[in-house]
């Protein structure tokens, strides 16, 4: 690449600890990883933000032409920290409430758009949980590998929520209604050969001596095979073709709707009761 410095100079830094890291893939790409190994990788806004910064940056950097998402610590991500829910589905960093912002201003919304804007392939590579939005975010990424060993789940009713990432309509498109609405509804949880059959997952690793980082080598090159035989235009264009901007303005105001009926849960105090009363009981197993 050019600019060496583009995506590690974007963000406002995040202490001595990275909590999500950036590697270059020479003249290919960007690796984002999650890296909060004490909370299994649950998203804060800051990391939301920095997330969103990434995926903005490499969607106008001609020198990139894939991003591969992933987690550290044999887990993919949590989904959103509990702890900090509030803050990271209503505030954008200065303070605003949910009724005097669009939600692409939010921290979780923002990575929500920059995702679905992102005209580069993009990878996901799941080693591990993929928990709320780490199961709703494949829905919109290109190519989706997963290890044996990965499970994928929704717990939003478990938390007040209802579903997010536009997957109250988009998940039955990809694994099938019915599916779907188990999920859901009931928080049933996925194996990875059962999301590698219905769809969710693309390509299935299977080594049982495997390790997150000779996983995410493996993907690694395997794009890399992959992409040197693609050019880059024809991959952006197919992309387009596939998500045209009728289709993303439909996504889009799905997401709206979601976000208004999650705000309306939070005001109504429901949504807080049921996050205290989930982190209590996992405090008690602990």
């Amino acid at each position: 690449m050019k600019d060496s410095r583009s995506f590690k100079e974007c963000g406002d830094g995040v202490g001595h600890v990275e909590e999500v890291q950036v590697e270059q893939i020479r003249g290919l790409g960007v690796v984002l990883r999650l890296n909060r190994r004490q909370a299994r990788n649950a998203l804060t806004a800051r990391m939301y933000l920095r997330c969103a910064e990434v995926l903005e940056r490499a969607n106008d950097d001609v020198d990139v032409s894939m991003v591969v998402m992933t987690g550290n610590a044999g887990s993919f991500t949590s989904g959103t920290d509990l702890v900090e829910a509030r803050e990271a589905l209503t505030l954008d960093g200065t303070g605003q409430t949910e009724e005097k912002q669009p939600w692409w201003r939010r921290p979780v919304g923002r990575f929500m758009r920059a995702l679905l804007r992102c005209t580069k392939l993009v990878v996901a590579a799941v080693d591990g949980d993929a928990v709320g939005i780490g199961l709703t975010m494949l829905i919109h990424c290109d190519v989706v590998y997963a290890t044996e060993r990965s499970r994928f789940w929704v717990p939003f009713a478990e938390v007040g929520l209802v579903p997010e990432f536009s997957s109250s309509q988009e998940l039955g498109r990809v694994v099938g209604a019915t599916l779907a609405r188990d999920l859901l509804l009931t928080g049933r949880i996925l194996s990875a050969e059962e999301a590698k059959g219905c769809g969710l997952v693309t390509r299935l690793w299977v080594n049982k001596a495997s390790n997150t980082r000779d996983f995410l080598s493996s993907v690694v090159d395997d794009m890399k095979s992959t992409m040197r035989k693609l050019p880059r235009e024809a991959i952006t264009l197919t992309k387009k073709q596939l998500r045209p901007d009728e289709w993303i303005q439909k996504i889009e105001a799905i997401i709206l709707k979601e976000f208004e009926e999650i705000g309306r849960l939070g005001r109504s105090g429901y949504t807080e009761n049921a996050i205290q009363q989930v982190i209590f009981r996992r405090s008690a197993r602990l």
